[in-house]
């Protein structure tokens, strides 16, 4: 494993032109995309824009990791920065400001545990992704956006649930429309995705989305702000 990479202050300009449909083939998939970073640790991702593309960055199998400050815009495609099988990964004050924003969001997937979003933002026709494959303990601090079905829950059916314990939602502002949205987060039935393991919300506000509280490890301050509003931040102190 390698480490001590460190990409800073450069601009990626795709030529993502199309209008994107889901799993259309290939080239709407990841055709376009910029950057994979695989099997690093203690290395750091900064102040990097992304334009018309795809998907964006990953990182694979990596951990101890910093991305600060990356922003995708432009025509909307497959994915936003998404952490695969990665652990310890800090994605602070990012955001994705596309008119729509990527399909799947600011997310985990392939076993990714102990993962970190910070400060981040993306559009409310866009959602968070846990694209399944059982990652865990995924902390979403002070984040702010869209929350969306199909948007957060990718995934192959026989890679369910979406995300396993430990899912936490810190003071979230979800940017929806309407108030009293019934958010299933184990769905029955004939579904065969949308599926998170006891996810905890504390201080969501926003629009009030309702919650099955069977469904959730912890419910607290729903529709209001909670102290202190960073969980990481007030770690650090």
């Amino acid at each position: 494993m390698a480490h001590s990479l460190g990409i800073e202050d450069l601009r990626f300009e795709g030529n993502w032109k199309q209008n994107f449909v889901h799993h259309k083939d290939i080239v709407h998939d990841s055709g376009w995309t910029a950057i994979r970073i695989a099997n690093y640790y203690n290395s750091w991702m900064k102040n990097v824009p992304f334009k018309d593309w795809n998907a964006t960055a990953t990182i694979v199998s990596s951990h101890s990791m910093t991305v600060d400050s990356y922003v995708d815009s432009g025509n909307r495609g497959h994915s936003s920065l998404n952490l695969q099988n990665a652990s310890s990964v800090l994605v602070t004050r990012s955001k994705s400001i596309g008119s729509r924003g990527q399909l799947h969001g600011f997310g985990v997937s392939n076993y990714a545990t102990g993962n970190v979003f910070h400060r981040v933002s993306w559009p409310k026709q866009s959602s968070f992704d846990t694209h399944a494959s059982f990652p865990r303990a995924t902390l979403f601090d002070s984040a702010q956006g869209g929350f969306r079905g199909v948007s957060g829950f990718g995934g192959s059916q026989s890679s369910q649930p979406n995300h396993m314990q430990d899912l936490i939602f810190w003071n979230f502002y979800d940017k929806g429309e309407q108030d009293a949205v019934l958010w299933d987060w184990w769905r029955n039935g004939e579904s065969k995705y949308g599926r998170w393991l006891l996810p905890s919300v504390i201080g969501w506000h926003g629009a009030k989305a309702l919650f099955n509280d069977n469904e959730l490890q912890l419910k607290q301050s729903h529709g209001k702000k909670v102290s202190p509003e960073s969980l990481y931040e007030a770690q650090l102190k």
